[in-house]
């Protein structure tokens, strides 16, 4: 189910309304619904679109909410003039892979992320309509930013469907927390080789002779990650002395520690940059008669913001390792930075944005 918000305030809706939306908006776009004109009252859209009162509600809402209609009191709502609709900074598009908000915790990230967009739109004079894409739904998604009049388009994963989309429309567009070698449009991503780098150097300080990588190769996150800390161990004259890649499932990750730490020389020091291996690392430590911070070291990974809230669960009673982080809101504000400087200057080739990264020791912040 396709959902929609926008940095006014949460509005969920569900395919009808959104459906609804669509059509109106489309109308307004077009003329169709000339300025000045009132839409259709909640009864009479519900009447003749044959959807429940609560939907056209919530599509009315959403056309005020992108500043496309003014409610008048006892009047109902008014189309606005186009001037009056692009004096501000227009409406940018948010679409979120559901396969991200719906996995587990992590969920978080990205609606932070969102959280932040929303402030940095603001500053900015502009709105932030957020869609939420399920798998199949990349054409639905595709004809409901056709209609919308976007001044730019975040995207958090690669859609090629929708990088298609908006190449041909013409809309600056900036993919978010994913990256590809021949991607055509700005990106900004979390990782870069900083954050294995540190990592390795840490590890390496505390004296670590058996460093081991707990995680994966199959994305760009895992490429930086592991190209980092394997460039600083080849500075020191040194290599992984274990190497486990595997799926991002903690039903993996449970064996594969199990191995870091079996036989006469097992690790003592883990990069392990993925949430679902801090608990099957901490549970492999302990069958080890090993704990974290004591014979045993590890480096893990967390956004800044997000310290505070479940991570120092993940293990488990056991001290929190140095963690590297990097910051929500600087991805947001880089985004949107990009496509700002992109409305600008159309002949500027795609730019790939690294964030700053950091080492916070025990969880500090």
């Amino acid at each position: 189910m396709t959902q929609h918000s926008n940095s006014n305030g949460a509005l969920n809706t569900g395919r009808d309304s959104s459906d609804l939306l669509s059509t109106l908006r489309a109308q307004i776009v077009s003329g169709k619904l000339a300025a000045g004109s009132f839409l259709p009252t909640v009864r009479n859209l519900s009447g003749k679109q044959g959807v429940a009162h609560g939907t056209a509600w919530r599509a009315l809402k959403a056309l005020e909410s992108e500043g496309l209609v003014e409610a008048r009191p006892r009047r109902g709502y008014r189309v606005l003039p186009a001037d009056a609709r692009r004096a501000d900074g227009g409406t940018l598009a948010y679409v979120m892979d559901q396969r991200n908000v719906s996995a587990g915790s992590w969920e978080l990230l990205y609606r932070r992320l969102l959280a932040e967009m929303e402030r940095s739109a603001a500053g900015q004079g502009a709105r932030v309509l957020k869609l939420i894409m399920n798998p199949g739904e990349e054409g639905l998604i595709a004809g409901q930013l056709a209609t919308a009049g976007l001044s730019g388009l975040v995207l958090d994963g690669l859609s090629t469907p929708l990088l298609a989309w908006a190449a041909g429309s013409g809309v600056p567009t900036v993919v978010v927390d994913d990256w590809a070698p021949d991607l055509a449009c700005d990106s900004v991503v979390q990782d870069g080789f900083a954050g294995g780098e540190l990592a390795a150097r840490h590890l390496l300080d505390q004296g670590c002779r058996r460093i081991a990588w707990l995680g994966h190769v199959d994305n760009p996150h895992g490429r930086c990650r592991y190209g980092g800390a394997s460039a600083a161990l080849a500075a020191a004259g040194r290599r992984f002395s274990h190497e486990e890649n595997c799926p991002i499932s903690e039903e993996a990750f449970a064996p594969a520690a199990a191995r870091l730490l079996a036989g006469p020389e097992p690790a003592d020091g883990v990069i392990a940059f993925w949430r679902q291996a801090y608990g099957p690392l901490v549970r492999a430590a302990r069958a080890a008669g090993l704990e974290l911070g004591r014979g045993l070291q590890a480096v893990c990974w967390c956004p800044e913001e997000m310290l505070d809230d479940s991570y120092a669960a993940r293990f488990e009673g056991a001290p929190v390792p140095p963690t590297v982080t990097w910051r929500i809101r600087e991805m947001a504000d880089l985004a949107l930075a990009l496509l700002a400087e992109r409305r600008r200057n159309r002949a500027l080739p795609p730019a790939s944005t690294r964030l700053s990264v950091r080492l916070a020791i025990s969880g500090g912040a």
